[in-house]
């Protein structure tokens, strides 16, 4: 069952494609099964880029669940609906394993893909505090620094939540304050402190990138907390949608997670 119900939207002003299709008939098809590793290139070691290979690390340490994968969660109804033959997809469709996928990046500052995507595979680490601590230690010395947020959910609602630097979360449109944390990079040996926070069902937490804040007008009026406060009961889309149309200078990675109503009876 669900417990979460998760919405992202990254804005880098790039064109959008679709592709449909349809098959209809008696005809089937038999498709061969994975085999090998599944290369996976990230373009851009952002937010929305890190999040998506933090959260395959988690999952094939057994430290969470893919909430939200289609791929992994996800069922298809095969028949009749009275007949309640609906198994997973993955069980269905002949799909990589995640333990075979194998992810590779492209960013600005090159040595930064390496060196992350390195320390979240070597990292024995499992709480977020640690992970930060982890993750500063390998980027000291590079040469950039780079802000981060790092929170566990746990099915019964709980969350635990460190920041390096990173813009506050909004539970229920209510700014979350969070120990100052310097950004990760910047000196070694710091320790970052953990908050707790429960999540009851139906509430909702929101997260973003500095780029929301940070979207700027040609006169230089900066779209700021204030607004971001006051659309933070809005969707990642709306809100996505208003930083960029304000005038996007940076990345916007808006993320919403809400705890649905029948978690309650699962946890």
């Amino acid at each position: 069952m669900t417990l979460f119900e998760i919405e992202l939207k990254k804005r880098k002003g790039l064109g959008k494609a679709m592709a449909t299709g349809e098959v209809s008939g008696q005809k089937t098809a038999e498709i061969a099964p994975a085999t090998g590793k599944l290369g996976v290139m990230v373009v851009g070691m952002g937010a929305v880029a890190t999040t998506l290979i933090a959260g395959v690390e988690a999952v094939r340490r057994g430290l969470a669940k893919p909430i939200g994968s289609l791929t992994q969660m996800a069922t298809i109804r095969l028949g009749k609906r009275t007949e309640g033959n609906s198994p997973l997809i993955k069980d269905f469709a002949p799909l990589a394993s995640l333990d075979d996928i194998v992810f590779t990046g492209w960013d600005i500052f090159e040595d930064n893909v390496s060196m992350l995507m390195g320390a979240l595979r070597r990292s024995p680490e499992a709480s977020p505090s640690q992970l930060l601590s982890a993750l500063n230690q390998v980027l000291v010395g590079s040469a950039s620094f780079t802000t981060c947020q790092v929170a566990y959910f746990s099915a019964n609602g709980e969350l635990v939540i460190a920041s390096a630097g990173h813009p506050p979360p909004y539970l229920n449109s209510q700014e979350v304050l969070l120990p100052g944390g310097l950004p990760l990079g910047v000196v070694t040996g710091v320790d970052y402190e953990e908050t707790r926070l429960y999540l009851h069902p139906g509430d909702r937490l929101l997260m973003m990138s500095d780029g929301v804040s940070e979207a700027r007008r040609p006169n230089g009026e900066l779209f700021g907390f204030d607004r971001v406060r006051n659309l933070s009961n809005q969707s990642a889309f709306f809100i996505a949608d208003a930083a960029k149309e304000f005038g996007q200078e940076d990345d916007i990675t808006v993320l919403t997670i809400r705890r649905l109503p029948q978690a309650a009876a699962v946890a």
